[in-house]
């Protein structure tokens, strides 16, 4: 039987990234669910799950849950590779080059390549709806399925916190109108449903590329 999240919308009936996923230490709670609260700033979300729009972008310790991202926090509040195996930087700061990993999927079965990358971070530079601040940002190319050069008006050592934050949107299956209420990703879950100002299901994906775990 797969595993499934349910994250249940509470208080003022509303999720935003960045929510604090609790354990299920309750002894008339399922074992195979968990409950998400977002803390004292509870808003609904709008627009759903969408990295390019309010879905998390911007925060430290957000999980997206079924996107991946480059970078991730660690445990030990460092960064390690998500997507991404390596970076490097040019003399100048100017050029990020990033190499991500093979043979990554999304659920829908279509491989993520370099230019899924390239097409999230290029939507969200010029997005009015993101809370992620990419003016810095000229633009990201894909150099080849799994290198993607970032290209930046001005050095910015903190740069890689920028390529923390960002679930990657797979380019052939985005819509503006419709992929937030059934996103497509490749992160450690599949989505499943949402009822709105009830709760959201999700289940483990199976072909996620990294350690499978029950949060």
């Amino acid at each position: 039987m797969k595993y499934v999240i349910i994250v249940v919308i509470i208080l003022i009936i509303g999720i935003i990234a960045g929510a604090m996923i609790l354990g299920n230490n309750s002894k008339d709670r399922s074992p195979d669910e968990l409950v998400v609260t977002a803390g004292s700033h509870l808003s609904e979300l709008k627009t759903g799950f969408d990295p390019l729009k309010d879905w998390g972008c911007g925060h430290a310790n957000f999980e997206p849950l079924i996107q991946s991202t480059l970078f991730k926090t660690g445990a030990d509040g460092n960064i390690t590779n998500d997507l991404a195996t390596n970076y490097s930087v040019s003399s100048d700061g100017l050029v990020w080059k990033v190499n991500i990993r093979d043979n990554v999927k999304f659920t829908d079965g279509v491989p993520l390549t370099a230019k899924d990358v390239a097409f999230t971070f290029n939507n969200v530079k010029n997005s009015a709806d993101s809370q992620l601040d990419l003016t810095n940002l000229k633009n990201a190319t894909a150099v080849d399925n799994n290198t993607i050069e970032f290209n930046l008006q001005h050095p910015q050592s903190t740069f890689i916190w920028d390529l923390r934050y960002l679930g990657i949107v797979p380019e052939h299956a985005y819509d503006n109108e419709t992929y937030g209420s059934n996103p497509i990703g490749s992160g450690p879950y599949k989505f499943v449903q949402w009822d709105k100002d009830q709760q959201a299901i999700f289940e483990l994906n199976d072909d996620y590329y990294g350690k499978k775990t029950i949060l």
